[in-house]
């Protein structure tokens, strides 16, 4: 994740903001001073203050007492400078784009806060924007948490926070209680170990992955709850090595797993439920593969896992199966499930 100094206090939309309430405040308290001083409706009263303070010079309401005239030339003083300060204010918070960004992040918040069962990916680094190329492939819905503004993820249209992923507050902005799962790969450890304690902390039930570059870092985000942990450079070296072992063999792997190939082959683990047509029936029964064009090639239920599992294998309620095939074939298992969802899925 990117770091980027803190913005200054005294930014243009707050100085802004305060130059409004100064000039809000100043008519106001003239619009009083005139009905006290003069007796007048609060209408004259207001209507005074504002040609005074503009110095329209539209000439005075009513004759004007020897207290009012007073109490205008202390407007004159004081007020011009006040309303002068607050249009400039407002007009470099217009040109400057602020107002834009306002109404763009309200906008972003509201398409957020309608989503359900997306993922949060943490860092939008060369690890990160493939995550959320990968996920969003799948379709799934994604939200970027960066913590400086990134011209790609406006010009793609890809929901994201701005902010720390650390901080309680940039998760929950995220929708990290609707989320079905977080991916944490910053490239500082330290900041993916923080952010798992927070996410985990929020929403004990999301499924965090988290990225480690150090083998201790491993076992520490094991320790605070992460469901997985990958190291780049492991998981890269294995990768390179089998390569070089087997080339043939990844290259048929990479054939089916490119998602842009209409051939991309799905890993996904589908949970039986109590009272579906998978729970007490067996994978012979249910004849899985000519209903749906998948291939089930484990099975994990109380007594353990199986690979490549006997058609006679009786299916409980809570067991899991792992399940191969195209988007579309693995698309169809939910309706032998009363329209269950695989929780997880990835390519191979």
């Amino acid at each position: 994740m990117k770091s980027s100094p803190t913005p200054p206090k005294d930014s243009l939309s707050r100085r802004a903001l305060m130059a409004s309430a100064m000039a809000l405040t100043l008519c106001f308290v003239g619009a009083v001073g005139f009905r006290l001083i003069e007796g007048w409706s609060w209408s004259d009263s207001l209507y005074m203050v504002l040609i005074t303070v503009t110095t329209v010079g539209y000439g005075e309401v009513q004759p004007l007492s020897e207290a009012g005239r007073i109490w205008t030339f202390v407007l004159l003083v004081g007020g011009v400078g006040v309303v002068a300060n607050a249009a400039a204010m407002a007009i470099q918070f217009v040109l400057e784009g602020e107002f834009t960004g306002v109404r763009r992040r309200r906008r972003m918040d509201k398409i957020i806060r309608q989503m359900s069962e997306h993922y949060i990916v943490c860092g939008y680094g060369r690890v990160g924007r493939q995550v959320a190329h990968d996920l969003t492939n799948a379709g799934k819905a994604v939200v970027v948490i960066e913590q400086g503004d990134e011209p790609d993820l406006e010009r793609g249209g890809i929901a994201h926070v701005v902010g720390s992923a650390e901080e309680e507050q940039t998760l929950w902005d995220a929708g990290i209680k609707r989320a079905a799962g977080l991916v944490a790969c910053v490239d500082s450890d330290t900041q993916n170990v923080f952010i798992t304690l927070t996410a985990k902390a929020l929403n004990n039930k999301v499924w965090v992955v988290a990225r480690a570059g150090k083998p201790d870092t491993v076992r520490r985000l094991v320790q605070i709850g992460a469901d997985r942990v990958v190291s780049p450079y492991s998981t890269s070296g294995n990768r390179m090595a089998h390569l070089a072992m087997n080339p043939s063999a990844m290259d048929f792997f990479e054939f089916f797993s490119d998602p842009q190939d209409s051939f991309a082959v799905e890993i996904e683990q589908v949970l039986v439920n109590e009272g579906s047509e998978l729970a007490g029936s067996t994978l012979q029964d249910l004849n899985l593969r000519e209903r749906t064009g998948a291939l089930v090639i484990g099975i994990r239920g109380p007594a353990g896992s199986e690979l490549n599992p006997d058609p006679s294998v009786v299916l409980h309620a809570g067991s899991l199966l792992l399940v191969i095939g195209t988007q579309e074939h693995c698309g169809r298992r939910g309706e032998l499930n009363h329209g269950a969802a695989a929780k997880y899925s990835d390519r191979i």
